[in-house]
This record gives structure tokens, sequence and C-alpha cells, in this order.
């Protein structure tokens, strides 16, 4: 396993240097168009539609559409003002239950291992965030962005997964067909439960395959 990223988690006056590794891999089969008479790779051209000609990487500029067909460029020096300055920690703001989070804020997820002088200052956070119950919120600089991400204890190490701001959550208000309340009886209620009692079981995610 290959680390992605070296840095350290950070908070009050304890910093744990780590390294970071994705925890999850796609498994999706991905095709390439091929010509059919040669079997050769196609290729794929950056062309201006309105111009009918190909555009070179140094004629191309990037811009934000705020309307249909309307754009605003930026120039790549005031997107490098933009980015967040790069830092190497994971900043823990606050520590927070893991049941007080709706698991639609979650994105996606890493192992963090410590590096060798950082063994037993991790082992301490993952033992204490274990026996307390809690997770660490925090913020990093992953590439040019800064990701709000939380920091949660399994049996053996720490994971930590990046998370959704607030404002990039739906609200559930906007899902059609949620307007009309439903009279339900107390015997399709009870049957309800019962089923749902009678095909619970342990998760045992080795069950379940991608066919």
């Amino acid at each position: 396993m290959r680390a992605m990223w070296s840095g350290s988690i950070s908070f009050g006056l304890v910093n744990i240097p780590i390294k970071l590794f994705a925890a999850t891999e796609k498994k999706e089969i991905k095709f390439r168009f091929l010509h059919k008479k040669c079997q050769t790779p196609l290729e794929y051209r950056r062309s201006c539609p309105r111009c009918q000609e190909e555009v070179a990487w140094e004629q191309i500029a990037r811009g934000y559409e705020f309307a249909r067909d309307h754009f605003v460029v930026i120039e790549e020096e005031e997107l490098s003002k933009l980015q967040g300055q790069k830092t190497k920690t994971i900043d823990i703001v606050e520590f927070v239950k893991l049941e007080e989070i709706d698991p639609v804020y979650f994105d996606r997820s890493y192992y963090l291992s410590p590096v060798e002088t950082g063994a037993k200052p991790y082992a301490l956070l993952q033992r204490a965030l274990a026996d307390t119950g809690k997770i660490a919120l925090a913020k990093v600089i992953l590439r040019t962005r800064e990701v709000f991400a939380s920091i949660r204890p399994t049996s053996n190490l720490l994971v930590m997964e990046t998370m959704y701001y607030p404002d990039e959550i739906r609200a559930e208000r906007e899902v059609p067909g949620l307007d009309a309340r439903q009279e339900l009886k107390d015997s399709e209620l009870a049957m309800a439960e019962e089923l749902i009692e009678r095909l619970t079981t342990s998760f045992e995610p080795q069950k379940y395959k991608d066919h």
C-alpha cells in the first residue's frame, strides 16, 4: 500500500506524525473507445466549436459559468491566490459523538498510519477516542483545497473521512413527493416492524459480491 500524503495530526500541544492511505478502491470495469477497423484507441482533441479549430494548451483559460453561456474568466495568478496555504497538518478543532453526524456528510475514507516516532501518541489518541466514544472533527489541505474531515477509531487504527460542508448537502424539503402526510394504521406499522425484525442480522460485508 502506497502513502498518498504525509504530515501530522495536530491538536493543542500534541503533534502526531502520520501517513495517509486510500482506504477504498473502485473495482469498476472501464472501456476505451477504439477504431473498429484497426482497434487503435481514439484520441480526443480540444477544439472550439465556434472557431472550428483545435486549441493549444497555452490558449486555454479557466472560466466559471455564473449563468448559461456567461463566464467569468479566472487567470492562473488569481487562482493561486485563492488556494489555501499548503500545510502538512490535520488540525483537530473539536470532538463530537459519531451518532450525532448523519452519514450523508461522509465522502471518502483514508487510513492513517503512524510513522516511527509517532507510534505512542497515535496509540493514545486511538485508545482515548475509542474509550470516550468520540470522533475528532478536523481541517486539512489536500492537494490545493481545504477539506472538512473527521477522524474516528477502529479496533486497530485511525480512519479519516473527508466530509461535505453543510451547504453541499441538499435540503430534504427539496425532494419531491414528500408533501402528502400518510395515515398509518397501527396494524400496518406492526406488520412492517415484524418483517424488519425477521430480516435483521449482523453485518457481514463478505456476503456481498459485485456480480
